[in-house]
Formats: C-alpha cells, structure tokens, sequence
C-alpha cells in the first residue's frame, strides 16, 4: 500500500513538473562548433530525460545479455547443489536406517554432483563399514584423516573401525591422537579411559574422565562408577604382581570414592592384612547401618567374635530394627536373615512373630509358606502341615 501510494506521489509530481515547464517554456540558444541551435528551455529537459532513458535501458539490455552465461551457470551450479543435498540427505536416511545398498548409491551421487573431497570420503568410508569392510573403510578414513578439514572426522572413522574389529591396540593410538586435535566429548573420553584401562594405563584412564566433569559430559555417579572401576582393576593388577601397599591404596581409593558392599569386600582383606582389624569392624558397621549385606555381616560377626547363631540373631536384630525406623529399603533382606537365625537359635516364638511381621508387610509369598514349612518341621516335626505349607508355597 505504502509503495503504490509512494508511486502515485512520485508521478503526480512528474505531471506537475511537465506541465510547469509547458507553461513556462523558456528560451535558450546553444552556441557549438559554431552551430547555433535555438529551442525552449522545457523542450531541452524533456528531450535530455528521454535521451536519459532510452540510454539506461540500453545499457541495462546490454549488461543483462552479457550476463546470460553467467546465469546459466549459476543455475546449474544451484540446481547440482539442489541434488547434491538431497542425495547427502537421502545417504543420511539410509544410513540411519543401516540400509547400506541405497546409503552406497546416494554417496555416489553426492560425490558426483558436490565434489567435495572430505565429504566424499567420509561418505565412502562410512558406506564400506555400514557394509563390514573394515580393510577398504579404514583406508578411506585414514586418507579422511590426512586432510585439515576432515582430520577429526577420519580419526573418529577410525576409532569406530577399532571397536567394530575389538582392536585394542589401534583403538588405544587413535584415542591418543583424538585426545590432541579433537574437543573432548562423552564418546571420545569414554574411547581413551576403555583403551587406556585396557593397556594398563590407569592414570591417563582416571585423567580422561576428567573431561567428562569439567565439561559436563556425564554425570557425577557415572564418573564415580568409572573411577572406581579403574581403581579396582589397578588393585587387582598390583596384587598379582604381589605389591601389598599398592593393592591397599587402590582399594581404599575405590572405597572412599565409592562406600559400597562391593568396594569394602575388596578393600576389607587388605586392612585384615594389614592388621586393622579396628577400622575394618568401623567401616562394616557404618556400611551395615546404611545397606545390609549378608556376607559382610557374617565377616562382621567374626571381627566382633560372635560365632553361634543366637549372637548373630542379636546383633542383625539391632541392625534390622534401625532399618525400619529409617525405613531403609534393606530391611527385607535383614528380616528374612533373621527369621533364618531365629530358627536356628530355636527360639520358635520369635521366628512365628517375625514371620507374621513379613506377612503382614510382604504378603503370603512363596518365601512365607517355605519358611512356615520349615518352623513346623524344626519346632514340632509336623510333616504333614509342612506339606500342607509346601504345597501352598508351589500354588503362591
């Protein structure tokens, strides 16, 4: 609207002009050469802006027919570019839906209409390993990875061969040359702390999860999972090799990082060995107040001297006690535990009470009608309501 109305504008005052001119027309004489040429000064203006005109269009005919080829080019370049995307959009298709015949077909075409040499080869090299050859995909990658634009891309090809061959040793040199040129990202860091923990290497395995912290790659208890596992794998090696100090730091590392039933059955022989028998009792406690474990409890029963079954019943009593006033989740293995100690201390009331606790909390499982079976052979060698509860066990 705006620009018909700046239009209107612009030819109303063009008419207002003329017609100014037409009323006032002027006089000039031109003196040239000595030629002496008479006219109206608004003859002269109006056959200067027609002379104006018809030369601009002229040369706007002009420059527009030179530049016909250039166009024609242009457009071929845009309408391969055009087909070139789509066929790289339809190789991208294909090759996330692992189709490697058409992925190969539109590589080709992307390669023909592009020309792009990096992209080619990555596009190749990805088509040969979607297709298994490992020889010929390593090679287009490698060749990848000699470019400056496509470095990081061929190294990544290469790392990606590696682990579809489980080929430890080139996966753990393509890591390494990653870990130079390349940003620190989730896959890559994860890439050298395998490679690395597999070669051995645990502290440039525990340095490339660094990265992963700093850049917030990866959450805290992943990389605390991963710490520990490189720590562990560290204490195992060391004590093979018979180095006792070295095995009872890495495993108090894993520990500390990680205070889990699994951490302190690694790390609890070396502090028996080591004679610290005190802080082995402390730190089972303290884990045992958190999560129960059988197998460290039993350990804790012996560090504490409590071998009959009567001492163990009273002390994972107290244990299981507190787990139902916090309402700790291990409070089910603690009380089917404790049914079993109870029976084996004979002390029939309290194991008919904790059954009917566990009934009231977990229903009548198969486990409830096995252990009622039990009490009723050990307490009054009841055969045939055992059976009965046997045979109610097989129905739960």
């Amino acid at each position: 609207m705006k620009r018909i109305l700046l239009l209107l504008i612009e030819v109303a005052l063009l008419v207002i002009g003329f017609m100014w001119l037409l009323r006032h027309p002027g006089h000039m004489v031109i003196d040239w050469m000595g030629y002496e040429i008479e006219l109206a000064f608004s003859t002269f203006i109006i056959s200067l802006t027609v002379f104006i005109a018809i030369l601009w269009f002229s040369l706007s005919f002009v420059f527009w027919f030179l530049k016909i080829p250039f166009r024609l080019g242009d457009r071929y370049v845009r309408y391969h570019r055009k087909k070139g995307f789509e066929a790289l959009y339809g190789a991208l298709e294909a090759l996330a839906l692992s189709d490697a015949e058409r992925f190969e077909k539109e590589a080709e075409q992307v390669d023909i209409l592009l020309k792009e040499k990096e992209l080619s080869l990555y596009l190749k090299g990805e088509a040969t390993l979607l297709q298994k050859n490992y020889a010929l995909a390593e090679q287009y990658f490698y060749e990848l990875a000699q470019t400056k634009r496509g470095q990081v891309s061929g190294l990544m090809g290469l790392l990606r061969v590696a682990e579809a061959q489980n080929a430890k040793s080139q996966r753990w040199r393509v890591a390494q040359k990653l870990s130079e040129v390349a940003t620190p990202s989730r896959r890559l860091q994860i890439a050298l702390y395998e490679s690395a923990l597999a070669h051995g290497k645990y502290e440039f395995a525990l340095d490339a999860l660094k990265p992963l912290i700093r850049n917030r790659l990866a959450d805290r208890k992943e990389v605390s999972e991963l710490q520990v596992s490189a720590y562990l794998a560290r204490e195992a090696e060391l004590r093979q090799e018979k180095d006792r100090h070295g095995a009872f730091e890495a495993a108090e590392q894993a520990y500390e990082i990680q205070p889990t039933p699994y951490t302190l059955k690694r790390y609890l022989p070396h502090l028996l060995e080591e004679g610290k028998d005190r802080k082995a009792r402390k730190l089972l406690t303290k884990l045992l107040e958190e999560s129960y474990d059988k197998e460290l409890f039993i350990k804790l029963c012996e560090l504490k001297g409590k071998k009959v079954p009567l001492e163990h019943y009273q002390l994972l009593k107290l244990l299981y006690e507190q787990y139902l006033k916090e309402e700790n989740e291990n409070a089910l293995g603690a009380l089917q535990d404790l049914i079993r100690l109870a029976q084996k201390s004979e002390l029939w009331g309290d194991a008919r009470a904790l059954l009917e606790k566990y009934q009231q909390s977990y229903g009548e499982d198969q486990y409830y009608f096995c252990q009622k079976a039990e009490l009723c052979l050990a307490e009054t060698v009841d055969f045939k309501q055992a059976i009965s509860f046997y045979q109610q066990a097989c129905k739960a």
